[in-house]
């Protein structure tokens, strides 16, 4: 449930990301009475974030380009499309 809202929310410019992290992180305050669970919560979703934003992101559209990502990959209809 979760993994689905972080990934619609990366559509929102600039705090798609932030209101995303910020459900989960909520429910691991209220889950665990330590802080262990709400900061190491916090960190898988900055690191991924970060991960994905500054090196895998980069390097698909680097090499494919937006359209073949977007468009399923380059197939379209019943053809290859390039």
């Amino acid at each position: 449930m979760w993994g689905v809202l972080a990934a619609l929310m990366r559509f929102v410019p600039f705090i798609g990301p932030y209101i995303a992290a910020v459900f989960p992180v909520l429910l691991a305050a209220v889950v665990d009475p330590g802080w262990s669970t709400v900061l190491l919560t916090a960190a898988l979703f900055l690191v991924t974030e970060l991960t994905m934003g500054q090196v895998v992101e980069p390097l698909m559209f680097g090499r494919y380009g937006y359209d073949y990502i977007t468009r399923g990959g380059g197939w379209y209809g019943r053809g290859r499309w390039y």
